[in-house]
């Protein structure tokens, strides 16, 4: 049975100290909110209501505007890929974390996951116990499936804070250390806003993400096979069939791999 640990780690700003422990030296450029195509100082409130939406604000409407809008700013110097995973979910098998960051475009696989995001209205405790619930199940299930990764990061924002994770993985023990809230808005002086664009713009290796390793396929039918991404496990009871992101022939293809004994499987 796993085990879980919960350490808080700090509660105030963020101390330089701090800051690396949480994300092992995470580092990109200081996040700027002030170009003519980012949010400019607005709260989220008043970015949700200027992007048409009136009334009492739904956690639909949230992610419509704030998965974009994280976009934006996250953009310049990130090799991961945010998307929005709250409808679709995942593939093989399904997951629905409000939005996930993954290392491969296209591919929403727990293979191919850097870090997870929830979104919830309301700062209050039980909002964010269940964010942070969310977070374990996710956590875990990625965990079992990069299972030479030894930590990971997931963040909860609400419409006026944002909240850090790093839960590490050893010996099948799961621990966190976390943040504590921090002020959320779009303005250039908001220690939560920078700190998530910090995130965004910080390499997949320096938040614990490693592409899993890439076997050589020879066929004996002449076929020349390029194996692009692990992207999932098999799902039957005891197997130990990978399953892959490939070309063949210049085409794009999955290729199913049973090790014992040795068979390859392709779907075009």
């Amino acid at each position: 049975m796993q085990t879980f640990t919960e350490v808080t780690l700090w509660t105030g700003g963020f101390a330089s100290s701090t800051e690396q422990r949480l994300m092992e030296g995470a580092s990109g450029p200081t996040a700027s909110v002030t170009s003519p195509d980012s949010p400019r100082g607005l709260t989220l409130k008043q970015l949700i209501a200027a992007a048409g939406y009136q009334g009492s604000i739904t956690e639909d409407q949230m992610q419509k505007v704030l998965v974009p809008a994280l976009k934006t700013l996250g953009a310049a110097g990130s090799d991961a890929v945010l998307v929005d995973t709250s409808s679709r979910g995942f593939q093989q098998p399904t997951a629905m974390p409000d939005a996930t960051s993954f290392a491969v475009a296209g591919l929403p696989t727990y293979a191919t996951v850097v870090v997870y995001w929830e979104f919830k209205l309301a700062d209050v405790s039980s909002a964010r116990w269940q964010a942070l619930g969310q977070h374990v199940g996710n956590v875990r299930s990625c965990f079992s499936h990069q299972d030479r990764r030894e930590f990971m990061v997931a963040v909860t924002v609400t419409m006026n804070s944002s909240e850090l994770f790093r839960f590490s993985h050893i010996e099948g023990a799961l621990s966190l250390v976390r943040s504590g809230l921090q002020p959320f808005s779009f303005d250039a002086t908001s220690p939560g806003l920078r700190w998530l664009i910090r995130l965004m713009r910080t390499p997949m290796a320096r938040l614990g993400y490693t592409p899993l390793p890439k076997p050589q396929i020879i066929s004996n039918k002449g076929l020349d096979i390029q194996v692009a991404e692990q992207i999932g496990r098999g799902t039957g009871h005891g197997t130990q069939s990978l399953i892959f992101h490939a070309t063949v022939d210049g085409a794009e293809a999955i290729i199913k791999l049973n090790p014992s004994p040795q068979e390859v499987r392709i779907a075009f």
